[in-house]
């Protein structure tokens, strides 16, 4: 694939920071074919998901196939949808899943963009670590069906800086992907390390887009976004409920207590239907703003109006951020 169709088929108008709401057969109450009927219902609230491939080949009584007939209905319909390598699913459910498993789900996917199959236990020696990941790159564009591919790396917060640039580098990706677990131990710590990445990227002299994997916390979107991260997912759309006032995230359980709080509140659905709804409707509306705040310079005031005082004022201090005025 030359670096001009990468550029088309990764340049489908995604806005930047974007969000991702995952759908995972681990730690969820609905299975995945079910989220995935949801988010078809709910694509003029919310028009991107992302989905694992190992829960699309696992899917019982021919659930699979059902999996990528809606895939491939919600493509066609303008709902961008990215696929992970599925070795997070395994992981979990402590199951067989190679890169061949991997590369027969991912040859007939027609997803938007798909993560490469990734070592969730890479070596600590930095150029074997190197060789892995651009190994996998090169198997999986062997495989991809035309599909836009991003790196996962995996490492420490001080080796990931390094590693990502040279994995753009080598790749000419215009995308990679971290999980935010790798970052650090807690949100200041792992913020300064995206800002890292970001230099380190930028160092290569082109803008490489940086992924954060598992992040679906608006606050921590919105500081990762501040400090140089382009886009997300996570699975808090489905495992909580978040209150529009003040972004924190609630037991799912509390729902009904914040359901007056947007436009779903007085809709006769399902429990769950109605919360993922307003979970939805909270998260268009968070991203557009957050997006109109990070192209006008003004990301850090977005911030500061929306998180509570005591979380901006330890938050602002720590990162040491100016406002642009």
């Amino acid at each position: 694939m030359t670096e001009t169709q990468h550029n088309s088929l990764y340049d489908m108008s995604l806005p930047s920071p974007v969000y991702f709401p995952s759908i995972s057969s681990v730690k969820t109450q609905l299975a995945p074919l079910e989220y995935v009927r949801i988010l078809l219902h709910l694509s003029d609230v919310y028009p991107f998901f992302l989905i694992s491939a190992y829960d699309i080949a696992n899917a019982s009584n021919g659930k699979g196939n059902i999996i990528q007939e809606h895939i491939d209905d919600a493509i066609s319909n303008g709902i961008k949808v990215v696929m992970d390598s599925g070795n997070y699913e395994s992981y979990w459910k402590t199951s067989n899943w190679n890169q061949e498993e991997f590369h027969s789900v991912l040859s007939k996917s027609s997803c938007s963009m798909a993560f490469c199959y990734d070592n969730q236990l890479p070596p600590q020696d930095t150029n074997k670590h190197k060789e892995i990941v651009l190994s996998n790159w090169e198997e999986d564009k062997k495989h991809s069906n035309g599909n836009v591919l991003i790196p996962i790396i995996h490492g420490t917060k001080e080796s990931i800086p390094e590693l990502c640039q040279h994995i753009a580098r080598e790749t000419q990706s215009l995308i990679v992907a971290v999980p935010e677990r790798r970052l650090g131990d807690g949100m200041i710590e792992r913020a300064y390390t995206v800002a890292k990445i970001r230099l380190a990227l930028n160092e290569n002299g082109k803008y490489t887009k940086l992924h954060l994997l598992g992040t679906g916390n608006p606050i921590s979107i919105a500081v990762y976004s501040v400090m140089g991260a382009d886009s997300f997912d996570g699975l808090e759309w489905c495992q909580t409920v978040v209150d529009p006032e003040t972004a924190y995230l609630f037991h799912l359980s509390q729902a009904d207590l914040f359901w007056n709080k947007g436009s779903y509140g007085n809709e006769d659905l399902p429990f769950i239907l109605k919360t993922l709804a307003h979970n939805l409707e909270f998260y268009s509306s968070w991203m557009r703003n957050l997006q109109d705040a990070i192209c006008s310079d003004t990301a850090i005031e977005f911030c500061e109006s929306r998180f509570s005082p005591n979380v901006f004022s330890k938050i602002s201090k720590s990162l040491h951020w100016r406002k642009s005025s």
